[in-house]
């Protein structure tokens, strides 16, 4: 009998929104970006787009907002919004627990409001606020 085989397996296994690869860019806010996407089953585009604009101060600066507006421009070409309306009150109470910035905040109003209206003018504000976070900060 082999005594080793016989023991109970402890996991040890460790809740996944508590490990990061590759800095702590997420993990400093208390409700991260992957918690707002899968509660409003978001798109992979809608997603980058929350995601660049909250990480961008503290991971990749300019080249995270220049991802932004990519990502704005392949969203109005395919114009497939994916993912549930947030309403406004989850999205300033989630501002307001994770600290974010207005910049970021202003992106993820224009999301929701483009995945409800399903109007590509919310895509362009975002390039907008976009820039004009590039010129006030990157120049």
């Amino acid at each position: 009998m082999n005594h080793e085989t016989d023991k109970p397996q402890i996991s040890l296994q460790l809740n996944p929104l508590d490990v990061q690869v590759g800095g702590n860019h997420y993990k400093q806010f208390k409700v991260q970006p992957v918690v707002l996407y899968n509660k409003f089953n978001l798109g992979f585009g809608e997603a980058n787009l929350i995601k660049y604009a909250m990480r961008h101060q503290d991971k990749d600066g300019r080249k995270d907002l220049d991802k932004v507006i990519h990502y704005s421009d392949l969203m109005i070409q395919f114009n497939n919004p994916i993912g549930l309306f947030i309403p406004m009150d989850y999205i300033e109470n989630y501002a307001s627990v994770n600290g974010l910035t207005f910049y970021a905040r202003e992106v993820i109003e224009e999301v929701s409001l483009w995945l409800m209206n399903r109007s590509n003018e919310h895509l362009r504000n975002i390039q907008k606020i976009t820039e004009t976070e590039i010129y006030e900060n990157y120049r």
